[in-house]
C-alpha cells in the first residue's frame, strides 16, 4: 500500500523595518525543511530576531537571545544542547510547558510597546491544562485553563489581575 506523503512549498514573507524576511517550508510532510532568509542579507540567526522581537539581536535582552536561538535550533531541524536552559529548567519543576514570551503593539500614534512575559504550566489530568502567565508589570498576572473536548477543540479561559478575562473555543490540527 502506497502511503500519502505531499511535498511542501510554502513561503510566507514579512517586512520588519526595512528587512524583508521569507520563511520558507519545503521538503515532504514527514521530513518538512525550513529555512530563512532575509533582503538585505542577514545570518539566520539576525533574521529570526528580526521576525521574532522586530528589532536587531545587537538590542535584544539576553532572555530574547535564547528564545531566539532556540526557535531557530527547532525550525532549522536543530536541538538546543542537552534540551535547551527551558527545557532543564522545565523538567526539574515538574512542568510540561515554560517558556517566555515576547510581543510588540504599534498604537495610533505610531509608539511602539514591547512587553515580555513567561508562562508555565502541566497538564493536571488527560486534555485538561493549568498554567499561569506573568509578564514585567504588576498587574499582568493571569490564570490559564485549557480543556480538550474534542479531538481537535478545546475550550479556554484565562483570568486576570488587569481585568481583562476571556474565555473562548478553538480549533487547531497539526500538518
Amino acid at each position: 500500500m502506497n502511503e500519502i506523503d505531499p511535498d511542501l512549498d510554502f513561503a510566507a514573507t514579512t517586512t520588519v523595518n526595512t528587512t524583508t524576511i521569507e520563511v520558507d517550508i519545503t521538503g515532504s510532510s514527514r521530513a518538512p525543511k525550513i529555512a530563512i532568509t532575509s533582503s538585505p542579507e542577514l545570518p539566520q540567526d539576525e533574521a529570526m530576531a528580526m521576525l521574532l522581537f522586530g528589532k536587531s539581536s545587537a538590542s535584544l535582552s539576553p532572555v530574547e537571545i535564547l528564545s531566539a536561538g532556540q526557535a531557530l535550533a527547532e525550525l532549522t531541524g536543530g536541538t538546543p544542547p542537552a534540551g535547551g536552559f527551558f527545557g532543564r529548567l522545565r523538567q526539574s519543576i515538574g512542568l510540561d510547558q515554560l517558556s517566555v514570551n515576547s510581543s510588540s503593539t504599534t498604537n495610533a500614534n505610531g509608539t511602539t510597546s514591547s512587553s515580555t512575559g513567561l508562562q508555565g504550566g502541566r497538564y493536571v489530568a488527560p486534555g485538561v491544562y493549568v498554567g499561569a502567565q506573568q509578564g514585567a508589570s504588576a498587574d499582568s498576572s493571569r490564570g490559564v485553563v485549557e480543556i480538550e473536548v474534542f479531538k481537535h477543540t478545546k475550550i479556554e479561559g484565562a483570568i486576570g489581575t488587569n481585568s481583562n478575562d476571556k474565555i473562548g473555543a478553538k480549533m487547531e490540527w497539526d500538518y
